[in-house]
């Protein structure tokens, strides 16, 4: 909670100098596949299924400068293991 209420704070003071500001994007994937070969066994959360969701993770970085040497920086990321719910890892702004 503590995090959304820092973002939105964040975003409703930058917001209108970001609109006139250079904005770049970046993003990042790491998908993992596991499976185990013992039909009841479990490890670091894998079964005997194959599953992609477990450690794999999205990710989104937006910079924006905004000029007289101030910039923010915010990373956006969904992990599997939360079924890709997204939320800000970071943001930081630097001067």
């Amino acid at each position: 909670m503590k995090k959304s209420i820092l973002a939105l704070s964040l975003a409703a003071v930058l917001v209108p100098s970001a609109v006139l500001a250079n904005t770049t994007i970046n993003g990042f994937a790491s998908v993992k596949a596991g499976i185990t070969t013992g039909s009841d066994e479990q490890l670091y959360g894998y079964d005997d299924t194959i599953d992609f969701k477990n450690e794999s993770l999205i990710a989104l970085q937006v910079k924006s400068d905004l000029g007289d040497k101030l910039s923010v920086t915010a990373q956006l990321l969904g992990r599997g293991s939360e079924d890709f719910e997204v939320g800000f890892e970071w943001a930081f702004i630097s001067y």
